[in-house]
């Protein structure tokens, strides 16, 4: 909904940042109420009625991160949004489902369970405690990152109920953002 919005000049990307939900919704109903372009109906049409009635997209597949572990869709889908939104759109096509239909989601915050803290010695002295360690402690910094691709779970999500194989997506993770552009272009099925 948000890239719909953005795309249709419905908002500005500097109007996001600190809108409550209630409010950006609501000001997204007005700026797209009777426009004709197609981004915008998008909003008013699809993802307002959808949020609002609680019709979410469902999860058509889970791999753990752990799994992809080493795998180049870290390298790419949070940081090149035009080949996330290419893949999105032709996993769309390729399942049916109308353009937007399908949603990709793998959340990415490496430092979620970063240490920096002050650690008061018996003798007096401070220590900061950073992702370096400190010898003679627990690993913290080993077990933090262990966590972290523990946690990971890369997610498709679609307009309608669907299910998806990771056998079927797990080669496009595989790739790097050059290789899966090439495989883009390509006009054989990705699934």
């Amino acid at each position: 909904m948000v890239r719909d919005a953005l795309d249709a000049d419905l908002i500005d990307p500097d109007e996001i940042v600190g809108q409550t939900d209630e409010r950006f919704l609501a000001l997204l109903e007005v700026r797209a109420a009777g426009s004709s372009d197609s981004a915008a109906r998008r909003v008013s049409e699809r993802w307002l009625p959808a949020l609002l009635g609680r019709r979410l997209p469902k999860r058509a597949l889970e791999i753990p991160g752990e799994v992809l572990r080493g795998y180049a869709v870290d390298g790419w889908l949070n940081s090149d949004a035009e080949l996330r939104h290419a893949l999105e759109e032709r996993l769309a096509t390729e399942l049916r489902l109308p353009p937007g239909g399908v949603l990709l989601d793998y959340p990415e915050k490496e430092s979620m369970l970063g240490l920096d803290l002050l650690l008061l010695r018996r003798g007096g002295e401070a220590q900061r405690l950073n992702e370096n360690g400190r010898t003679g402690l627990i690993g913290l910094p080993r077990v933090a990152d262990e966590l972290y691709h523990t946690a990971r779970v890369f997610r498709v999500f679609t307009l309608d109920r669907r299910t998806l194989s990771p056998e079927k997506i797990m080669p496009l993770l595989a790739r790097s953002a050059s290789e899966l552009r090439r495989r883009l272009a390509e006009p054989a099925p990705l699934l």
